[in-house]
């Protein structure tokens, strides 16, 4: 049984998740901020347009469009003088599917989990501010720049205009340059693989790309666990570098060549966020299931 002394002891000890007690002096009123040490789970969309394409700058491609990006990522935060400082790592990226203008075909590009699971997938750091931290206060953060299947001398180097120029690093470890997604079939739905001609006779089935992704944050605390709100700036630029076809033969380079000049190219105008405070051993897998829709 406790006696008085040690019953206020244990009770000392029992905060609520994301807190910490100061204790300003004895007698005085104890306050509460928000810790801001420990590992969140991350998602955020970004809202894109893009124009209609040509295919060998012949027919009519890709139907001019608007969408969604969606990332999720797992962020480890350490308090610092203005805020807190990150680290982030991404789990999982979600891209809108595009229409063919003729056809009305529709392509769809996914990426397996197993690819943001791997070993070499990169982390990335940016810094966030926070003037007060409590429930209400504003921060704002980044930018953030996550280079995926992609290396340049510095992370806002001029993006490289051919894949030839760049270095690309195999981030998801499948001895394919870059990052790999895979395209829905007539299997997964009412999808279709991309054709890679203009007769559609060799039709595309994986798609090897170098991703340059750059965000900045505003928003406020939710409480202690959340925090979210607009996204103050955003960009993506891709790269095509390989693909496959039929039984998993390689794309020549004219196919690659083409792929650059008529894919998609994703124009941000805004986007939002949200991140939730996970157990320290959380790993992408967690943070995939939290922001499942």
């Amino acid at each position: 049984m406790q006696d008085a002394g040690e019953q206020r002891d244990a009770e000392a000890d029992v905060s609520a998740p994301g807190k910490i007690e100061e204790e300003e002096d004895a007698g005085s009123d104890t306050a509460t901020a928000c810790s801001l040490q420990g590992r969140f789970a991350l998602h955020f969309v970004v809202d894109v347009t893009w124009s209609s394409t040509t295919v060998f700058a012949v027919l009519p491609g890709i139907q001019a469009g608007e969408g969604q990006l969606g990332f999720v990522m797992l962020l480890d935060a350490a308090p610092s003088a203005a805020g807190f400082e990150a680290e982030l790592r991404m789990c999982s990226a979600v891209v809108p599917e595009s229409v063919r203008s003729l056809s009305g075909e529709r392509y769809q590009l996914r990426f397996d989990d197993d690819a943001w699971d791997s070993d070499t997938m990169p982390v990335f750091s940016t810094s966030f501010n926070a003037p007060c931290r409590e429930p209400g206060c504003r921060i704002s953060g980044g930018p953030m720049v996550a280079l995926i299947g992609a290396e340049l001398d510095a992370p806002d180097a001029p993006w490289p205009s051919d894949p030839r120029l760049g270095s690309w690093p195999d981030h998801d470890d499948d001895g394919a340059l870059g990052l790999t997604g895979r395209f829905l079939g007539p299997d997964d739905g009412d999808f279709t693989y991309p054709p890679l001609n203009l007769l559609s006779i060799t039709r595309m089935r994986e798609l090897w790309l170098g991703l340059r992704l750059s965000v900045a944050f505003g928003g406020t605390f939710s409480s202690c666990d959340e925090l979210g709100g607009p996204l103050t700036r955003g960009s993506v630029e891709t790269r095509a570098l390989g693909c496959t076809v039929g039984d998993d033969l390689n794309c020549s380079i004219a196919e690659v060549q083409a792929l650059n000049e008529n894919l998609p190219v994703w124009n941000a105008q805004q986007g939002s966020y949200e991140a939730r405070r996970v157990p320290a051993k959380a790993d992408c897998d967690d943070a995939r299931r939290m922001f499942e829709r």
